[in-house]
């Protein structure tokens, strides 16, 4: 089941310092669209042997999205050569 979030920036001034400050969430990263619990449900699909596109039926995405995220993650734990062999 798919929901659509409407998110806003809340910004709160410090009124000490006349510093603002915005509040964060954890449901998304900052300037991403894309929540964490779909990332994390791409990276979970992608345990077994199944296409990308049918992981964006799955997930109801689509298939450049799950591309991206899993680019994304193999960016981040890119592995090294020699432990492969």
């Amino acid at each position: 089941m798919n929901a659509y979030l409407k998110l806003r920036k809340q910004r709160i001034l410090c009124h000490e310092c006349g510093f603002n400050f915005i509040l964060r969430t954890n449901i998304v990263e900052p300037n991403c669209y894309i929540s964490n619990n779909t990332k994390l449900a791409v990276t979970l699909e992608t345990f077994d042997i199944i296409s990308e596109c049918d992981i964006a039926k799955h997930i109801n995405t689509s298939y450049s999205t799950v591309n991206r995220i899993i680019n994304s993650y193999y960016e981040i734990h890119h592995p090294h050569r020699n432990n492969l062999l």
